[in-house]
C-alpha cells in the first residue's frame, strides 16, 4: 500500500475530503482499526481487512465527488444477510459487486448514526471472517 495515500486517510491531512466527510471518517476510523487494518487505499477509498491474507475487505469507505457524505461498502452479498431495521443498506445499484465481495452499500451522512453504522460494519466483519475461514484464506 502506498504510504502517501495511506497518510491521506490516516493522518490529519484530509484535503481530499470535504469538511463533513473528514468529520464522519474521523468518527469511524478509530473503531475500524480495532477490527482490522487499512490494507489498500487510493484518494477515493480505504479498505479494511482483519488480516492482510484475507480474501476481501470487510468494509470500504469511499469518498466521491466532494459529496457531503461517505459511501460505505460492506462485504455482504444480500440484504437478508444483515440485520438493518432502519433499512440504510441497499444493493449496489450497479449490481456489479464493486471491489470483490462488497455487495451492499450505504450512505453515512450524520455523525449521530455512528453507532448504528458501526453495528452494520461489525456484521460485515463477522461475515467476512466466517466466509474467509470457510474458504481457507489464500
Amino acid at each position: 500500500m502506498n504510504r502517501e495515500q495511506t497518510d491521506y486517510w490516516t493522518s490529519t491531512n484530509y484535503s481530499h475530503l470535504t469538511e463533513k466527510q473528514a468529520r464522519l471518517f474521523k468518527s469511524l476510523h478509530p473503531h475500524l482499526v480495532k477490527l482490522g487494518h487499512p490494507t489498500s487505499c487510493s484518494l477515493d477509498y480505504i479498505a479494511y481487512k482483519k488480516e492482510p491474507e484475507m480474501r476481501g475487505a470487510f468494509v470500504r469507505i469511499v469518498s466521491s465527488n466532494r459529496s457531503p457524505f461517505l459511501t460505505i461498502r460492506l462485504a455482504l452479498l444480500s440484504e437478508n444477510q444483515i440485520h438493518d431495521p432502519r433499512k440504510l443498506c441497499q444493493r449496489d445499484p450497479n449490481n456489479l459487486g464493486y471491489w470483490t465481495r462488497a455487495g451492499l452499500m450505504l450512505r453515512y451522512t450524520n455523525q449521530s448514526d455512528t453507532e448504528y453504522i458501526l453495528s452494520l460494519i461489525r456484521q460485515a466483519y463477522n461475515y467476512a471472517l466466517a466466509t474467509d475461514q470457510k474458504k481457507g484464506g489464500y
